[in-house]
């Protein structure tokens, strides 16, 4: 397809999605309450604080306090439903859950009972609680949480037990976190990493960890399983009018330089948030979007399934990474939400540009699994240099018509380009370490595409309670072309020495367009019953085409290499149609579900070879959740789900990949559907007078039909059914089914105060296992990787101007496999460290971070012990200590490095890749705080008026 053609598919698509939404949009609704808080006797409370939150996400909607007469109002509300709380100093804390209609909703006079147990509240207050855990959302208390003035919301949350922050990813409760909320509304798209770089810790009110239901769930209220965690952050009463935010720049040896900042520009409901850096010492903020799937900081051409996650020195106190070599980037970044017709209509918006320009030098050795021959070894040096650029425009607009329909638009909008060049030397050996064969390859690669995606969904509520229909309307396009040559120069030791020269070029592209529409009904059987029913249709189009021409080394003329090409399209039709059950009571909910899905593939493969591929699957796919509340600060957690994984259009052509002359790799048309089943539980009990909590979480996957790696390394000069001619220790790879892989993965946090020294510590542990099966010259091989973990955190909570962290954290990993039992092996690492900033004196701030890293067990060229010690010492000035002057160094002790073992069915390998090693740099930076009252609220640690962190007594109270 060509690029006119997709663009105007683009467009015309945006233009329909948009007209359909103006077209809808006719009528608004609003709702406001009005409430009257009494003591038992009758008696008006002034002062009470009312906090309403939206259910079910329990996103912030309004607070406020009770007037003279105990009357509280609220405007400019959207109907539906609220959770409201009443708290006031002698009283038992008030909570009911409410309806709100198009219309003033006045509730009846709410009476507050005095509470009999005012010294045990004390007690709690001074303590400051933690965390709560409210249905399904489990809330920690910023304030309770101690960081220095110049903290972001990155630096807050890794103090929070069960929260982690590393590598540029999130995880809570032992999962990966997808989204990032600010005050219930998109903060930056699905860039949680860059969203907590934005926000300063000292605006934050709640740190909220829940699972997300979909769009279609929300508004139903029928939970049906499709989540994805999210971390909601609440701001300070106050901080909706106002700037803040930070701008630095910094100088150091070896011409290391960093510039950038974020301004925050809230004016209510209208928010505008920037965000922007340039630097050369490895700084990322923005993840990026990969839709061409070839960035990264090198690695070789030949890739392989289950690698394990990189063990390596890192500072994220100085956020200068060392994975994926040395990185110059430039990046920048624009948030915006409102609302307009009274909250009706509300928009959000982020557009961010990230260029990175890589350079990676790898050491690389890696053992193949082979039974019937002698072990083999493959060892490379490669040189890589890349340049990625990435544009990404995210918006969603919702318009609420009427107290019954409500429309929601989301249009994405991705551009990425990738221009890199990589040589490397590779060489294979035997067992006794003699060269068997070797390449000298040099590959340049420009590659660009864009994809754009749009979802319109229509969501309206029927004639009566918990009747409602949506329908999803659901568009994507994708479209990646470009270029690549290859110059290779190969050796190959075969009695006497043989060179292969391959000088190559190649021109691709993929198209793919799909349109799908999800249809849902829900009815109301009985208050604690619903059903549910879905439909979904889809339509998928993909085509790849691949040209590769060739120089002949004896006459030096070009020709087309048919074995290296593709000419590939196909045609994807899928049904799935389901019913679902849902029951709600007040301690037990679940939900079984049952889909049918009918998938037809149609293909014409017209080159390598001519096939033609006419493919039906049809799966009964159930799904279930279950959820139990011991009390309402314990519960657990139970989710099922089976889904279809169909093969990907690179895997079922042929055309040979060449990229490493000695290890190539081609697809399978005969490819099957596999089926995995998905299995988590999760367990939490948070103490709220104790301030102990407890969390628990397992998943269990099972994959049938798995799609392994077949590899076949050549004994003998060879020339394969296909026509691929396979020197002697040459190889190639080929995707199979190959039966069926299993992993478990189970992860325990347990985090309490230590009053003795205000600290929170927080121990965590867990354990992960994962079989795969593979072929190898067609013995099958059985890879186990079992890891077992542990680590601990004492974070201070002593002041602002004392601030410290100590970490430590060990894994113990099992390699087995059922052919080569000697290359069996265990390896050990461990990561030890200190890290903290201190005001010692009238602006005085030292700052440090130690980190100690061991690896044993990876043999003798990858074992190591290194210390990675970064220092910094500044000096704070101006008002409010708004600027400072700062001095620091990464990698005193010139020791950082980077490894990774990578453990799959076929092979164990293992790769160390350059990284920043010593270097100063002089950093300035301005820090801004604008409110309309002069300042940012605070929060006092001993609130005499028992209200809510955050929250102050109305001025008629105060003493």
């Amino acid at each position: 397809m060509s690029y006119l053609h997709s663009n105007r598919f683009v467009l015309k698509n945006f233009f329909f999605s948009a007209a359909f939404f103006l077209m809808a949009f006719s009528g608004f609704s609003q709702s406001a309450l009005t409430v009257k808080v009494v003591d038992v006797q009758k008696a008006p409370l002034p002062g009470v604080a009312i906090i309403l939150k939206s259910l079910p996400d329990s996103a912030l909607a309004a607070q406020g306090y009770t007037d003279t007469e105990g009357q509280f109002f609220q405007r400019n509300l959207q109907p539906g439903n609220y959770l409201i709380e009443a708290q006031l100093v002698g009283f038992e804390k008030g909570q009911q859950t409410i309806t709100l209609q198009e219309r003033m909703n006045r509730l009846p006079d709410w009476t507050l009972q005095e509470s009999r147990a005012l010294l045990k509240e004390a007690t709690v207050t001074e303590l400051q609680e933690r965390a709560t855990q409210k249905d399904d959302t489990t809330e920690f208390n910023a304030a309770a949480f101690k960081v220095n003035p110049d903290a972001d919301a990155s630096d807050l949350i890794k103090k929070m037990p069960g929260i982690e922050v590393q590598g540029g990813t999130v995880q809570a409760q032992g999962e990966a976190v997808k989204r990032v909320l600010v005050d219930g509304k998109e903060f930056f798209g699905n860039d949680p990493s860059l969203a907590l770089k934005s926000l300063p810790a000292d605006v934050i009110d709640k740190i909220q960890v829940f699972d997300r239901m979909s769009e279609q769930s929300q508004f139903t209220g029928f939970n049906d399983g499709n989540t994805e965690k999210t971390i909601n952050i609440t701001t300070k009463p106050g901080m909706n009018k106002g700037q803040f935010g930070k701008i630095y720049a910094g100088y150091g040896t070896d011409d290391r330089y960093k510039t950038g900042g974020n301004v925050n520009i809230f004016k209510g409901k209208r928010r505008l948030s920037f965000i922007g850096m340039t630097n050369n010492t490895n700084e990322q903020n923005f993840s990026t979007q990969d839709i061409l799937q070839m960035t990264g900081g090198g690695g070789s051409p030949f890739g392989g399934r289950g690698g394990r996650p990189g063990f390596g020195g890192g500072a994220d106190n100085f956020m200068t990474g060392n994975q994926n070599g040395i990185n110059q980037t430039h990046s920048f970044g624009v948030n915006y939400s409102d609302e307009f017709w009274k909250g009706k209509l509300k928009v959000t918006g982020s557009y961010f540009f990230n260029q990175t320009n890589n350079q990676t030098d790898l050491r690389l050795n890696r053992q193949f699994l082979l039974e019937t021959l002698p072990a083999r070894f493959y060892d490379e040096i490669q040189n890589n240099t890349a340049t990625n650029r990435n544009h990404r425009l995210n918006l969603r607009i919702t318009a609420d018509l009427d107290s019954m329909n409500k429309i929601i638009l989301r249009p994405n909008l991705s551009f990425q380009d990738n221009r890199s060049n990589s040589s490397f030397t590779g060489s294979n050996f035997s067992e006794a370490l003699k060269l068997i064969n070797s390449t000298q390859t040099e590959n340049f690669s420009d590659f660009s595409g864009y994809q754009f995606s749009n979802s319109l969904l229509w969501q309206r509520k029927l004639n009566k309670k918990g009747r409602t229909i949506s329908t999803d309307l659901q568009t994507e396009l994708n479209d990646r072309a470009g270029s690549a040559t290859l110059f290779a120069r190969n050796r190959f030791v075969t009695g006497a020495d043989s060179l292969y020269v391959i000088d190559q070029s190649q021109e691709s592209q993929i198209t793919a367009q799909k349109l799908a529409v999800n249809v849902r009904y829900t009815e109301q059987i009985t208050e604690k019953d619903q059903l549910e029913f879905n439909y979904e249709p889809a339509y998928q189009t993909n085509y790849s085409v691949q040209f590769t021409d060739r120089v002949d080394q004896l006459t030096g003329l070009p020709f087309r290499d048919a074995i290296l090409s593709s000419d590939f399209d196909n045609f994807t039709t899928t049904h799935v149609a389901g019913i679902s059950y849902q029951r709600s009571e007040k301690k037990m909910q679940f939900m079984i579900s049952a889909n049918y899905q009918n998938l037809r593939l149609e293909g014409d493969l017209r080159t390598p070879f001519e096939t033609r591929i006419d493919r039906t699957w049809n799966n009964i796919l159930p799904r279930a959740w279950f959820r139990y509340s011991f009390s309402k600060t314990k519960q657990f957690r139970t989710f099922y789900r089976a889904r279809a994984i169909t093969p990907s259009v690179q895997q079922l052509q042929e055309a040979v990949n060449n990229s490493n002359p000695l290890q190539l790799s081609t697809g399978n048309p005969n490819l099957d559907q596999g089926v995995n089943h998905f299995w988590v539980g999760r367990f939490n009990n948070i103490n709220t007078v104790t301030n102990r909590n407890f969390f628990m979480f397992f998943n269990t996957q099972i994959t049938t039909n798995y799609i392994g790696n077949s590899t076949f390394i050549s004994p003998i000069d060879s020339i394969l059914p296909n026509g691929i001619t396979l020197p002697r220790g040459a190889q190639i790879n080929r995707p199979e089914n190959l039966g069926t892989s299993y992993s478990f993965r189970t992860y325990a946090s347990y985090g309490f105060p230590l009053s003795f020294i205000k600290s929170n510590m927080s121990l965590n542990g867990g354990m992960s296992w994962q079989q795969s099966p593979g072929l190898i010259n067609g013995a099958r091989n059985i890879s186990d990787f079992t890891n077992f973990n542990t680590g601990l955190t004492l974070g201070s909570n002593i002041s602002e101007k004392i601030d410290f962290t100590l970490s430590y954290s060990a894994q113990y990993n099992i390699v087995e496999n059922s052919i080569q039992q000697n290359l069996n092996n265990n390896f050990f690492t461990h990561t030890a460290g200190i890290s903290g900033q201190f005001a010692i004196y009238k602006g005085l701030i030292i700052q440090s971070d130690i980190n100690q890293y061991m690896y044993a067990g990876l043999g003798e060229a990858f074992d190591l012990n290194f210390l990675l010690w970064n220092a910094g010492i500044g000096y704070k000035f101006l008002k409010n200590d708004a600027a400072e002057l700062r001095l620091t160094v990464f990698d005193l002790l010139k020791q950082n490095n980077s490894i990774m073992r990578t453990v799959n069915e076929t092979f164990v390998e293992d790769r160390q890749t350059t990284v920043l090693q010593r270097f100063f740099m002089l950093t300035f930076t301005y820090n801004l705080r604008n409110f309309k009252n002069g300042k940012a609220p605070e929060v006092q640690e001993n609130n005499p008026y028992g209200f809510p962190p955050g929250m102050m007594p109305p001025p008629h109270l105060r003493r």
